[in-house]
């Protein structure tokens, strides 16, 4: 099904500048997606929990991820998410976490040769725009009282991590896409969910989202407790994503095949 505008998701964050859950929300309901989504009941009925999905996108073109309805796709899958914690956790906030890590080929290569400037003009450079939308979204979705970016580099992260915690000793929820970048098949995930559900000690609840045939589909699997060792991380990380994965068509599942 054709989306009512590419732009459809810049305008509901424009109207819904306190709050990205309600502009999510609102794209999923206006683009009139036909969306399912199964194990709703594995949603706690207060918070404090993490929530954690495989970042798939349609695109045009999956050798540059374009397309005009990725970004209307992101929403969609954010606002199915948050509306479904919302109506089993009323006295809950869904927090996002957007990344503020740039595209890493469309940043200027200041050391590059003569040669290696130009391979870069003629090939990433059209990537620049995207880096700049990402700075776009993040300033106008700044004052918004669900969204805790993540900040690129070090620094930062111990702030971020330190107001992700109290946001989840508040019953609130975090939602996240630990692989960082959209992907038409999974990519190996960012461990760094791992490391605030262990913080925290909250559990994690794994959901995966595709495309049938024009469909938006969510499944949600059961909820999986955190380590209780720091040395049992990455395996708690890398279980998340296979869990994920398992829920996923075949073509989807990545690295995570």
């Amino acid at each position: 099904m054709a989306e009512i505008s590419p732009n459809l998701y810049i305008l509901q964050t424009f109207k819904n500048l306190h709050s990205l859950g309600d502009a999510t929300v609102a794209v999923l309901e206006k683009s009139k997606r036909p969306h399912i989504l199964q194990g709703a009941e594995h949603f706690p009925s207060t918070g404090g929990f993490i929530v954690a999905a495989n970042h798939f996108v349609r695109v045009d073109d999956p050798t540059d991820m374009t397309g005009d309805q990725k970004m209307n796709d992101i929403y969609q899958a954010m606002g199915l998410i948050t509306r479904a914690v919302r109506e089993k956790c009323p006295d809950t906030t869904v927090v996002w976490t957007p990344s503020e890590v740039p595209r890493p080929e469309a940043l200027w290569p200041k050391t590059a040769t003569p040669r290696e400037l130009l391979a870069w003009l003629e090939k990433d450079a059209r990537f620049a725009g995207a880096n700049i939308l990402r700075k776009t979204f993040l300033s106008l979705v700044s004052n918004a009282n669900d969204v805790l970016p993540v900040p690129h580099g070090t620094k930062g992260m111990r702030t971020f991590y330190k107001e992700a915690i109290s946001s989840l000793r508040q019953k609130n929820v975090i939602a996240l896409f630990p692989e960082g970048e959209v992907s038409v098949s999974m990519r190996q995930a960012k461990e760094g969910f791992a490391h605030l559900a262990f913080a925290a000690q909250v559990p994690v609840i794994p959901v995966s989202t595709y495309d049938q045939d024009g469909v938006l589909c969510a499944v949600l699997s059961s909820l999986m407790q955190p380590p209780q060792q720091r040395s049992d991380i990455s395996a708690f990380a890398d279980s998340v994503m296979q869990t994920i994965a398992q829920k996923l068509p075949l073509n989807l599942r990545g690295v995570y095949s």
